[in-house]
């Protein structure tokens, strides 16, 4: 722990903490400190002892009691370090959180005072964004100028405390201006209301207008696992984490940290989160940390204090290491225990991670950190042994099931392998394992204090670090006719010793401080029977037809299942959790399972697919034959190709089939010696369906009209495509069904279900609703509100003055809008122009594309040199001002936007900020579709 020397000259005194010279030290404990007596020189003839670090804590109990730190608490400590197995000393004592606000001293029981506020549901407003930036700054500066837990709770508290003002006589933002010197929240009870199936559809619902549309699925599947917590699922919790050996680091420095963290880690590493990751106790969330990382001081914030758990000197360990405990339902009854871990903590192991690991910290055979397919390569391995290619003849495959593994390994023994083997993580390890840490189960505070949290980014690497040399052991004792391959604590060993589970179980009877076989789970089978019945592992089957066809069949009925209960919701909500979710459950088999043979059950799933978007788009008459198959396809396009984004099971599984296996062998050849072909690489899965969507989207557009190409290529467009993606938290992001079916048809290229229009007479083409004049325009209210949506949008910029129609030097003739202020768009009229590429002055994309050009991007060129004409009359006719810069906003009624227009765009993105510009064509795109369902007839 670094320190600053004291003493006078001639006299070592060594080095003392940094607490030691803080304002919450004492200045009565400081003078105690002076009277210790200097430390006694190392003679040149003497053998120099290892460096000893005190702990703080240590340090601050000797002080008050009056102790010397140089003698028995060093004896002490060191007797416990050269113990070799930790003995179990009984659960931790629960606690209990604070329902009153605890002093201001007292920083570690007002972190856990945060448990009772609940967590913010929905995204702030565009407009508070800046007032959240400036609040986390403020917070962010002041832990930088003066580190101290106070500082660093006012950070963590900011989300519950300054989002959920104490009293309404402030604003929002008023109150934000003024945290953190606010008043906290008082807790309110909370309804003990539970979920029935009556309301389940409610429930779900209601969890997707949050944001968590992996819980509503779950909700919506009746597949929620997370249990009601009482006395007996305490009391399994508790079991679940057994007391562990006080200090099991010891009171070393240990080896020095490596690299600094840089922000370009930091940014990656928040990156690789989901949007709907769940907050930890202090209510930070994915969208609150990106917005507050636009402040270059919470940039400085989290790389300094990410530097600091590096070596092992982060303060506040008792808040970021503190989390939430979720007790999932395992399939026979028992509990599964998962730490959700503060946010902020999360993404400083992520970044540790990223900057650090080195395969060299494992062994070969053991997988799941940070190795390419995950459990692909094991099952892959033994594919190959049943085909008889894995390089050695193996008879006989033993599975390793371990008994609650993650929080029982010793943490002396992991402190020790981490020091032998991961040396640059090892003060990393002792910072965030070094002493309990607090899980928050209800109203009730259990601790960790033995093995890893599961939950945690570092979890799985030091288990594994720590599992590794009695992995190592084993494999030596097994011999050479056995291979132990593992991903994390699964472990298989592939052998021809038909006696291996018995040898393996003799082997590790002693080791259960390591790892604790559950034998009833345990399994062994030869390959011959794996051939003939097949075998379930790592979430796939392995084996003949009829195994692997009955294991796949059940899998879909579950899914089939969930897709029937979306009729419950309304179409949005549905549309959202059949492409984010329902249809992503069975992705993972693609690669893993073997379905070359079972092509007819991913053909029955596509169509469980397009049946669910046939009854969402309520086509009022039966399409035909070729309507439909049209439309089937581009449901299977993705979006950025125009479709739907449902990627066809029939199309993808043999492409991810392929590129699984060829990485998998490519790994399995550096542990089973495979001679593999000198071949090309294979592309990878997101190369080889690619190329796929490319064909199929040059296939489908050179059967297509003119109409037809240019409505799928605005359905590709940035803002074509935004409206699919729009999570509905607030009522204008919002669409009815009637709007959702609109943009359904538009998207599966079909038109009103009336051959002739009933408003003019005419034939009713696709796009004829745009262009019927016998029907009630939507053209100006159209571009009214999208003119108001870019108002706001602009308003967001920092010093810019934006008006609506201002005046001009021609009389009546007014631009849109009109920016003025301190900012980068100073001086500039903008005129907003809405046309359809339908039109009969539009450019037809019928014309003979050159040779050099794909048809998508010849169909796409035509669009936009039309747009670029039109953006260029109206420059040449814009009215005349005082001063300043004239720009044309010209966009297709479906999204495409002129050159001109993407440029001024991309402008807007940089003055704006990401989030703010996102959510401005978000609302672009939805106002579009709105408008066309007001004048398209189902």
């Amino acid at each position: 722990m670094p320190g600053k020397s004291i003493g006078e000259p001639g006299e070592n005194f060594g080095v003392f903490p940094e607490f030691f010279y803080g304002d919450c030290f004492p200045w009565r404990a400081r003078r105690q400190f002076l009277r210790l007596e200097p430390v006694q020189e190392v003679g040149p003839e003497q053998e120099a002892e290892p460096e000893q670090e005190v702990e703080p804590e240590q340090e601050k109990e000797n002080v008050e009691s009056g102790g010397n730190l140089a003698t028995a608490p060093v004896v002490q400590m060191n007797q416990e370090v050269d113990s070799t197995v930790s003995a179990p000393l009984g659960p931790c004592p629960r606690k209990s959180i604070p329902f009153t606000l605890p002093d201001q001293g007292n920083t570690a029981d007002r972190f856990r005072y945060l448990a009772t506020i609940p967590n913010r549901k929905k995204p702030i407003p565009g407009r508070l964004h800046p007032a959240f930036q400036d609040a986390a700054a403020r917070c962010a500066e002041a832990y930088l100028t003066r580190p101290t837990e106070a500082n660093l709770l006012n950070f963590l508290a900011l989300p519950k405390v300054g989002l959920f003002p104490a009293t309404l006589e402030k604003k929002p933002a008023l109150f934000l201006a003024s945290y953190p010197n606010v008043s906290w929240p008082t807790p309110k009870p909370k309804p003990q209301n539970p979920t029935t199936a009556s309301d389940t559809s409610k429930t779900a619902t209601k969890l997707v207008e949050s944001g968590h549309l992996g819980s509503a699925a779950r909700i919506l599947a009746e597949d929620a696992k997370a249990m009601e917590i009482d006395d007996r699922v305490l009391e399994q919790l508790e079991s679940k984490h057994p007391r562990g050996p006080e200090k099991p680091f010891g009171r070393k420095a240990g080896p020095k940290q490596g690299k600094n963290i840089t922000e370009q880690s930091m940014r990656e590493a928040l990156d690789t989160f989901a949007a709907d990751t769940a907050p930890g106790v202090s209510g930070w969330t994915v969208p609150l940390l990106k917005s507050a990382m636009h402040r270059p001081s919470v940039v400085k914030f989290l790389t300094t204090l990410c530097t600091s758990i590096t070596s092992s000197t982060a303060l506040g360990q008792s808040m970021l290491r503190t989390s939430r405990l979720i007790a999932l339902k395992k399939d026979d009854g028992s509990v599964r225990p998962i730490a959700v871990g503060e946010l902020i903590y999360r993404l400083c192991a992520k970044a540790i991670l990223r900057s650090y690991f080195h395969t060299d910290f494992l062994l070969p055979y053991q997988l799941g950190v940070k190795s390419p397919g995950g459990v692909e390569p094991i099952v892959r391995a033994a594919e190959r042994a049943l085909e008889g290619s894995l390089g050695a003849e193996y008879t006989h495959l033993a599975s390793l099931d371990a008994t609650n593994a993650f929080n029982r390994v010793d943490r002396k023994v992991m402190a020790d392998a981490v020091e032998k083997h991961a040396p640059v993580l090892w003060r990393t390890c002792k910072w965030a394992y070094g002493e309990p840490s607090d899980l928050i189960c209800g109203d009730t505070i259990l601790q960790s204090s033995q093995g890893v949290r599961q939950g945690d980014p570092f979890g799985p690497l030091f288990f594994s670090i720590a599992l590794r040399p009695t992995l190592h052991a084993l494999s030596i004792a097994l011999g050479p006719d056995t291979q132990a391959v593992a991903y994390l604590d699964d472990i298989y060993l592939f052998s021809n010793d038909p006696n291996v589970m018995q040898r393996t179980q003799a082997f590790l009877a002693d080791k259960e401080n390591v790892i604790k076989l559950n034998n009833n789970k345990c399994k062994q089978v030869t390959f011959t029977e794996m051939a003939e019945n097949g075998f379930k592992m790592l979430g796939t089957m392995v084996g003949p037809k009829k195994a692997r066809e009955e294991f796949l069949k059940d899998k879909m009925e579950s899914e089939a299942r969930k897709i029937a209960r979306l009729k419950d919701l309304p179409s949005q909500h549905a549309l959202l959790l059949l492409r984010f979710c329902i249809q992503q459950n069975l992705r993972h088999l693609q690669r893993s399972l073997r379905t070359d043979d079972l092509k007819e059950y991913w053909e029955k799933m596509d169509q469980e697919l397009w049946d669910e978007v046939q009854r969402m788009r309520t086509r009022q008459t039966e399409g035909s034959e070729a309507e439909n198959m049209l439309g089937k396809k581009l449901s299977h396009l993705p979006a950025r190709f125009g479709g739907l984004g449902l990627l066809s099971f029939t199309d993808v599984a043999p492409l991810a089939n392929k590129a699984a296996a060829a990485q998998a062998d490519k790994y399995l050849a550096n542990i089973f010696a495979l001679d593999l072909p000198d071949e090309a690489p294979t592309p990878s899965q997101r190369e080889l369906c690619s190329s796929m969507w490319e064909h199929q989207q040059t296939a489908i557009l050179e059967g297509l009209n003119d109409p037809g190409r240019k409505r799928l290529i605005e359905n590709a467009s940035g803002i074509g495509k935004r409206w699919l993606n729009v999570v509905p938290y607030f009522q204008p992001l919002r669409l009815s069904n009637q709007e959702v079916a609109t943009g359904l048809h538009d998207r599966t290229l079909v038109g009103s279900s009336l051959a002739i229009c009933s408003f003019c007479g005419s034939d009713s083409p696709l796009g004829h609703d745009e262009l019927c004049r016998s029907r009630n325009s939507w053209a100006q209210r159209r571009h009214d509100s999208i003119n108001r949506i870019i108002h706001r949008g602009l308003q967001s910029v920092e010093g810019a003055v934006v008006s609506i129609e201002p005046r001009t030097l021609e009389g009546q003739r007014r631009n849109d809008l009109r920016v003025r202020g301190r900012c980068g768009l100073h001086a500039t009229d903008y005129d907003l122009k809405v046309y359809c590429l339908n039109d009969r002055d539009a450019r037809s994309t019928t014309s003979a594309k050159p040779a050099a050009s794909s048809l998508t991007n010849h169909v796409l060129n035509r669009c936009l040199s039309w747009l670029d004409k039109v953006s260029e009359n109206a420059t040449r006719k814009a009215p005349a001002t005082h001063s300043g810069l004239f720009k044309a906003v010209v966009m297709s009624t479906g999204g495409i936007v002129s050159r001109e227009t993407a440029d001024e765009m991309r402008r807007w993105r940089r003055e704006m900020g990401p989030m703010a510009f996102e959510g401005m064509m978000k609302k672009i795109s939805l106002e579009l579709v709105r408008a066309r369902a007001r004048t398209f007839a189902m």
